[in-house]
């Protein structure tokens, strides 16, 4: 029996952190939560950027065209987001908290895929943390993609960029806001607001590779597509998954063709980790 099949593994801190949230109400427990990460931020970034922090969190509602530029001691080059959207918190995660480096594979790593790479964040994480890594960066809405782009632009060549959405099959979808400036999700084509769909034994075909080291997934409940396609081969030349899940049938999805190909399961906070 494998992980997959049981409770995933978590730190103890993780732990630790879930079983003061059970044993808090929500309302002593979110103000306590802030202020954890308040003084973590502080610490890594500094007084002065901290504050600069603080004053776009408090921003109105994002104005189209309007960007701020970030210095992030983590990134080798600094990151543009929008004031007033989710930005801010997805940077504070990704590159201060660094919650996707709570399990990696070991080195080397070379190639990656960041499958929903929104503005940029984790892909620019990913390049800096991992000097002699390729990115491989899909993002199906076109307005985060111009800021991808942006993020992106200083690391050259070790960024490919595809206007694209990760899926099941390869072919046309359709693309649904979410309300907010950078919330997108993808679904069955409908026939309004095209995107393009690719499937992993697709992708992979497409940019020569036999060998991913990680595979971050982030992409709105389109796990469930990804993970139910009857090809699953692809998963064999895949070392880690880093996969934020959005629903229960979604982490059965997965869980159920990780556990085939023996992959072990850890959690943190809201991402899983699959790894062999």
């Amino acid at each position: 029996m494998t992980s997959s099949t049981i409770t995933p593994c978590m730190s103890n801190g993780e732990r630790m952190r879930r079983t003061v949230r059970s044993l808090l109400p929500r309302q002593a427990y979110h103000p306590l939560a802030k202020m954890l990460d308040a003084s973590f931020c502080l610490s890594k970034l500094g007084f002065a950027e901290f504050c600069r922090l603080y004053a776009l969190s408090q921003s109105g509602p994002h104005i189209a065209g309007k960007i701020a530029k970030l210095t992030i001691p983590t990134l080798l080059h600094p990151i543009y987001i929008r004031p007033g959207s989710t930005d801010l918190d997805e940077v504070i995660q990704s590159t201060v908290r660094q919650a996707y480096g709570h399990c990696l594979p070991s080195s080397p790593v070379r190639i990656i895929i960041d499958a929903g790479a929104n503005m940029g964040d984790t892909t620019a994480w990913y390049l800096s943390k991992f000097p002699e890594a390729r990115v491989i960066a899909l993002e199906p809405d076109p307005e985060n993609f111009r800021l991808l782009e942006l993020n992106c632009r200083p690391y050259g060549d070790r960024a490919t960029l595809l206007c694209a959405a990760l899926w099941g099959e390869t072919g046309r979808l359709s693309l649904k806001h979410t309300g907010k400036c950078d919330g997108v999700s993808v679904h069955e084509w409908d026939g309004n607001n095209d995107c393009q769909g690719i499937s992993m034994p697709d992708l992979l075909q497409s940019q020569g590779l036999s060998q991913v080291d990680i595979l971050k997934i982030d992409i709105e409940d389109g796990e469930r597509a990804l993970f139910s396609a009857t090809q699953d081969g692809w998963i064999e030349h895949v070392r880690t998954i880093a996969i934020e899940i959005h629903s229960p049938p979604s982490l059965e999805a997965v869980k159920t063709v990780t556990r085939r190909h023996n992959f072990s399961h850890r959690l943190y906070r809201n991402l899983h980790f699959f790894c062999r």
